[in-house]
């Protein structure tokens, strides 16, 4: 994985509400829809991930540049339950030749706006 992790959970440790992951990979351009269908294909075990509230995926098709941004209860949540996000993270970006170009944990401070909803 090029780029470095930064552990940013540490101050939130013991009583934050919700910890997120932000990923950042680069996909082949003409891998955009196999991209979609990896997501798609892996939607249950995503979902039976303990902890992760929500993740989002994200794509500019015109570069190749992919990202994720997944929820978490609490720190702890993500210590029991980050391993198997990460394991599905790289065999997927990998299967589709691309690379990891970091991965970022960070304490969610404060949120507006509507808490559903999705693009479509």
């Amino acid at each position: 994985m090029r780029g470095e992790n930064r552990r940013l959970v540490t101050a939130c440790e013991g009583g934050c509400a919700m910890v997120t992951v932000v990923a950042r990979s680069q996909i082949p351009r003409d891998k955009a829809d196999a991209f979609l269908e990896a997501i798609k294909e892996n939607s249950p075990k995503l979902k039976a991930i303990t902890g992760m509230k929500k993740i989002q995926f994200l794509l500019d098709r015109s570069t190749g540049k992919a990202g994720t941004v997944s929820y978490w209860e609490s720190a702890e949540s993500l210590k029991s339950g980050g391993a198997a996000l990460q394991v599905l993270r790289e065999q997927t970006i990998g299967r589709l030749g691309g690379t990891i170009e970091s991965v970022e944990q960070y304490e969610v401070i404060h949120t507006i706006g509507a808490e559903a909803g999705a693009a479509r």
